[in-house]
């Protein structure tokens, strides 16, 4: 009679090994059939460049691993969303691919795919001011800039990243951004340089303007996420991703897209402000540094 308990126990620690392997060998089962169609977001409004040329990569990037993995077709959902929800519906298994600035929380819930697709731009952040702002007139310095209120949307990295390097910072939605700035209630909005000027083209410029001498720089890098119960996808990606950048494509393919080559020009003869990313996992740190796309740097001041 002494020995039941412990049969009793070895029956349930054996049955419930049994049990998980039975639910592993099933997960590994889904997740190696090759999809044939795979969904990814809606551009957001003001964004569609820079979409276009994400889907032109990830399309390149499943065309060159085709014959390994198999063909596939990319669908994009019904509605447009702001990052945080599609992150959420990543989780929720509504999407398979969305493209993210990285965090080490994102890292932690979804799967990242460590290689750059922007080349880290962005980091690399303007200021959007009203058309009749005149306290940007002539550069600052990094006390009066901080004595400023900015504007980010609710659900970004960013705004913990300004307020952790003594940024003064309002949150808002995407759009309501736009208004509280146009209405005062903030002094600028910092925007990146891959994404500004066609966000300024699909609004009213006569409102706004792109402030010229203020460069904020901090580390930043944009990924691929896929569910972290979808590896061989991942493991796809990343041999795509790999494939594109060994041959140049995926630099060659940023470089000569016009809000690139905006960009540059945009960074140039600007007073640097660096700041600190804490959000950054050593990871992406090392990504970041690995997937160089250039050596060519903007003539930028540093401060």
């Amino acid at each position: 009679m002494a020995f039941k308990p412990l049969i009793i126990f070895s029956f349930i620690v054996l049955l419930s090994s049994g049990l998980a392997k039975v639910a592993r060998a099933e997960e590994l089962s889904h997740d190696s059939a090759s999809p044939t169609e795979l969904t990814i977001p809606q551009p957001v409004s003001g964004t569609n460049d820079l979409y276009n040329y994400i889907v032109d990569i990830l399309t390149k990037a499943l065309d060159v691993t085709a014959s390994k993995f198999g063909p596939v077709t990319l669908l994009a959902v019904d509605e447009a969303a702001m990052q945080t929800s599609q992150l959420r519906d990543l989780e929720q298994q509504q999407l398979d691919i969305t493209w993210s600035v990285t965090t080490a929380q994102r890292e932690q819930r979804h799967q990242a795919i460590f290689i750059p697709i922007t080349n880290g731009l962005f980091g690399q952040r303007v200021l959007l001011i009203r058309e009749d702002e005149t306290r940007f007139d002539a550069p600052g310095s990094e006390a009066s800039l901080k004595r400023l209120r900015y504007v980010q949307g609710h659900d970004w990295p960013d705004a913990h990243i300004y307020r952790a390097n003594g940024y003064q910072v309002v949150e808002s939605t995407y759009r309501g951004a736009f208004t509280m700035l146009s209405e005062g209630f903030v002094d600028a909005f910092p925007r990146g340089i891959l994404e500004i000027h066609q966000e300024l083209a699909a609004r009213d410029n006569a409102r706004f303007k792109i402030e010229r001498h203020v460069l904020f720089q901090y580390p930043s890098a944009m990924f691929f996420f896929v569910p972290k119960n979808k590896r061989m996808l991942a493991v796809r990606l990343e041999e795509g991703l790999t494939n594109l950048y060994q041959t140049g494509e995926l630099q060659r393919h940023l470089a000569k897209q016009p809000f690139y080559q905006s960009a540059l020009e945009t960074m140039q003869n600007r007073m640097v402000y660096h700041l600190a990313n804490p959000l950054l996992s050593k990871r992406a740190t090392q990504a970041l540094n690995k997937y160089q796309f250039s050596d060519e740097q903007p003539n930028v001041d540093g401060q």
